[in-house]
C-alpha cells in the first residue's frame, strides 16, 4: 500500500483543488491531517496554453488561503507547509521561502528520524541517506503558521 492510500484508507487525508472559470482545474494540494496539524504533503499545478501563469499563480495562494480557513474552521491548530529551503544559492527555492512567509506565521525548526528495526530497514535507510544527501533541507523543516 502506498503512502497516500494509506493516509486514506486512515482517514488523514484532505485534498484540495482551485479550478479556472473554464473548468480546467489549475492546483491541487495534498494534506496529511490528523484533527490538529495540517501537513502539506503534495502542491501541483496544470499549466494550459490557453491560461496565464499568473492565474495559476494567483489560483495557488488563493486555495492555500482557502485551506488555511478551512483547516481554522475546522478547529485544526497548525498548518504546516512542510519545509523552507536552507539554500540561499537556489533563487527559485527562495522565492518559495517568500511565498510561504508571505502567509505570516512562525518558524519552527522540527526533527524527524527514521530507526531500522530489520536488515531491509537499514538498506532502505542507507538508501534514503544517499538520496538526500544534497537536500539538507529534509532535515531542517521550518515554516509553520498557528491557525
Amino acid at each position: 500500500m502506498n503512502k497516500v492510500e494509506s493516509l486514506r484508507k486512515n482517514r488523514q487525508l484532505v485534498i484540495s483543488y482551485a479550478f479556472h472559470q473554464s473548468g480546467h482545474k489549475l492546483v491541487s494540494h495534498l494534506y496529511i491531517a490528523d484533527g490538529k496539524r495540517a501537513i502539506m504533503l503534495y502542491s501541483c499545478s496544470v499549466h494550459y496554453d490557453d491560461i496565464k501563469p499568473i492565474e495559476i499563480s494567483r489560483a495557488n495562494r488563493y486555495l492555500h488561503w482557502q485551506d488555511i480557513l478551512y483547516f481554522k474552521e475546522t478547529g485544526y491548530r497548525v498548518y504546516d507547509f512542510l519545509g523552507l529551503s536552507i539554500d540561499e544559492e537556489d533563487r527559485e527555492q527562495q522565492n518559495i521561502n517568500k511565498f510561504k512567509r508571505g502567509f505570516g506565521g512562525r518558524e519552527e525548526l522540527n526533527y524527524n528520524s527514521y530507526t531500522a528495526q530489520t536488515m531491509k530497514g537499514k538498506v532502505m535507510l542507507l538508501l534514503l541517506r544517499w538520496k538526500w544527501r544534497n537536500q539538507p533541507e529534509i532535515i531542517n523543516r521550518k515554516a509553520i503558521i498557528d491557525l
